[in-house]
């Protein structure tokens, strides 16, 4: 690990607590979802892309991923971000 993502890691830790850590090494639901019915990617201001995977049967979100080459922030807010929308309708999700 090169000392800027120890400098990243340990600012991401003060940002957003003891969780991070675990996310960042073991991310929830990441990586690409083969049998995604809808994707998006959007590249942030520092240069890393996020890839959103979902699977949508009627309008319910039923599962879904990312996949991203960022850093920790990236992947918690991954995390995060299925964490709140799968199982919601899709009205819902876009609530968040």
């Amino acid at each position: 690990m090169s000392e800027l993502e120890k400098l990243i890691g340990n600012l991401t830790h003060k940002s957003y607590g003891s969780k991070d850590r675990e996310m960042n090494s073991r991310p929830i639901k990441f990586g690409r979802l083969p049998e995604a019915t809808a994707s998006a990617r959007v590249t942030g201001p520092c240069g890393e892309t996020v890839e959103f995977y979902l699977h949508i049967e009627g309008e319910e979100i039923k599962d879904g991923s990312f996949f991203t080459d960022g850093c920790g922030a990236s992947k918690l807010c991954g995390s995060l971000a299925l964490m709140l929308a799968i199982g919601k309708n899709l009205d819902g999700a876009a609530m968040y």
